[in-house]
């Protein structure tokens, strides 16, 4: 298990480590490690920006903002991760339709290109960027549709863990700027 983390500022850090603290994985030497271990930090800048909105339209379009305010050239180390195939299909259209150049991982040969990067939590592991927007990444930590108090079956547990510990991934990708989008949806109905 590595102690010292060289990427991550504490804010950065602690967002993630806050995703996978009920968790424990198995290092190395094959002990069990909780989730919310200490760790040495060796860069100290960086900030989480939350970002809540009424609506997925909203939330859409504050994270557009974001993206088209940054300086020219920053696009090359920027990168909006989703949890699936559907939602890189959406932010792709969406980015394209908004004059947003776009990268995508599956494409992205790691040399320098001034278009976001867009791809799947898990196409991110082993990347390093100055900013990361996951949009909606709350969606990711819901529990289905079982009711509060329900026990949750084996299988839906360890699907729950391994969304947490992908969610994880993505987030110690940002050095800089962590952006995290939600949008405040209404259950159907109501």
């Amino acid at each position: 298990m590595l102690r010292t983390n060289y990427r991550n500022s504490k804010e950065i850090l602690d967002t993630a480590l806050a995703v996978v603290a009920e968790d424990s994985f198995e290092d190395i030497d094959g002990l069990r490690t909780p989730g919310r271990r200490d760790v040495d930090l060796t860069y100290h800048d960086g900030q989480v920006i939350r970002v809540s909105k009424p609506t997925p339209a909203e939330h859409d379009q504050a994270r557009l903002e974001a993206l088209r305010a940054l300086r020219p050239g920053a696009r090359a180390d920027t990168a909006v991760l989703c949890p699936s195939m559907r939602s890189i299909g959406h932010y792709q259209r969406h980015l394209e339709r908004a004059g947003i150049p776009v990268c995508l991982l599956e494409h992205y040969d790691r040399r320098p290109v001034d278009a976001a990067k867009l791809g799947s939590y898990h196409r991110a592991k082993g990347l390093e960027l100055k900013r990361v927007y996951l949009p909606d990444y709350e969606t990711t930590l819901v529990n289905g549709s079982r009711t509060p108090d329900a026990k949750p079956s084996e299988t839906e547990r360890e699907r729950n863990e391994l969304a947490r510990s992908q969610l994880f991934v993505a987030m110690t990708r940002a050095r800089d700027v962590l952006w995290l989008g939600s949008a405040n949806r209404q259950p159907e109905g109501r």
